[in-house]
């Protein structure tokens, strides 16, 4: 719940349940966001420009971190792993954390 707060995340998990096509989902998936962002109150305050920086700024942020993370994969040099075995590596710590 604690992600929902990042608009970011809040997005990717909306646009989730949007796909899911259950409207109650949906509305219970938005309902998690609000309270994660502060309530009905705080984001009704929130004008449609801070919203928009708001994401920007994690999006320059999220772009940082990928640069960082491509920049030491090619400073690790090469591996002795297979393509196949690194995958099924890295989707079972997407899995399990």
């Amino acid at each position: 719940m604690e992600a929902l707060a990042n608009s970011l995340e809040a997005a990717e998990y909306l646009n989730a349940a949007l796909e899911e096509g259950d409207r109650a989902l949906f509305l219970s998936c938005l309902k998690n966001v609000v309270q994660a962002q502060g309530g009905v109150d705080k984001l009704s305050k929130m004008s449609t420009n801070d919203y928009i920086q708001d994401l920007i700024r994690h999006g320059q942020q999220r772009q940082q971190s990928l640069k960082l993370a491509i920049q030491e994969g090619i400073n690790s040099g090469l591996s002795s792993r297979n393509a196949q075995d690194i995958l099924k590596e890295t989707k079972a710590q997407l899995k399990y954390g």
